[in-house]
């Protein structure tokens, strides 16, 4: 069985509940939310969160909550995105809130991720869509050992309106 719940030193991923629906519509209700077309209403979060937690029903995976190890407070979310069994799957991640920045706290979720997909799945890679003035996400792309693909397939994507696509190696070499 796939795990639902994973540590770091300082972070909890655990599957998303619905109690987590407060910090998610703070976070969509804030600028931060801007790389991801916010902001979100209500309604909209719920159905968001809904389909988060239905993609783990379905797939037995997805993103994670992320949660300080401390006060369990929940930080972001980051992990899987699965369109359907035959499509390569995207990693993504974010944080809610800017004073949580800087901290490292998703290069830490994003490593344990990766050794969990890698060691629960046999893709040979997986997609990060990110928004290119996003500078921290292209770092942390990059130092993930992810690659800038510049003539993607579109097939590989669900949507490439505003964002570069990266392509991170999980079946070959180390980090």
């Amino acid at each position: 069985m796939i795990a639902t719940t994973l540590h770091t030193l300082r972070l909890t991923l655990r599957k998303p509940i619905i109690d987590d629906l407060k910090a998610l519509c703070d976070f969509y209700a804030s600028p931060r939310e801007s790389y991801l077309g916010g902001p979100k209403s209500e309604p909209d979060v719920a159905e968001k969160l809904l389909g988060i937690i239905g993609q783990w029903t379905t797939f037995g995976t997805g993103r994670f909550i992320l949660q300080d190890r401390n006060s369990q407070r929940p930080i972001g979310h980051a992990g899987l995105i699965l369109l359907s069994k035959t499509r390569v799957p995207e990693i993504a991640w974010c944080l809610w809130s800017e004073k949580d920045e800087g901290k490292g706290y998703i290069k830490e979720a994003m490593l344990e991720i990766i050794d969990f997909t890698k060691s629960n799945f046999a893709w040979p890679h997986a997609n990060m869509l990110i928004e290119p003035t996003n500078q921290r996400s292209v770092n942390l792309a990059r130092s993930l050992k992810a690659t800038l693909i510049p003539e993607p397939n579109l097939d590989d994507i669900h949507s490439l309106t505003k964002y570069e696509l990266y392509r991170l190696p999980l079946n070959e070499g180390d980090r």
